[in-house]
């Protein structure tokens, strides 16, 4: 079920679960799994969903829909990536003492 999630459902043409689990079902009848060894479409569901984030949205929707998703940074070095989606949108400010008390 894992492998068929990644290779059907977690791709940019964006199939519908419905869809998805449709052809899972077509794939393991055809292979000749038991009716009853058929896992339902609730349970499907809820594969993606342990599944969601971050990553499968970006390999659904792309990377700019995935920037809500993303770990949110508190501190800026020199090894944070660029983050905000337009220039200027995420100002920081410097509220360290001692570099007031030296001007």
């Amino acid at each position: 079920m894992q492998k068929f999630i990644e290779d059907e459902y977690e791709t940019h043409k964006q199939k519908r679960k419905s869809e998805v689990y449709g052809a899972f079902i077509e794939t393991l009848s055809c292979a000749g799994v038991p009716e009853d060894l058929i896992p339902s479409y609730k349970t499907f569901i809820k594969e993606i969903k342990m599944r969601s984030g971050c990553e499968q949205t970006v390999k659904r929707s792309g990377s700019r829909s995935a920037y809500s998703q993303e770990a949110f940074y508190w501190e800026l070095e020199l090894t944070t990536p660029r983050h905000g989606d337009r220039p200027f949108e995420i100002g920081h400010i410097d509220d360290n003492k001692e570099s007031q008390a030296d001007d």
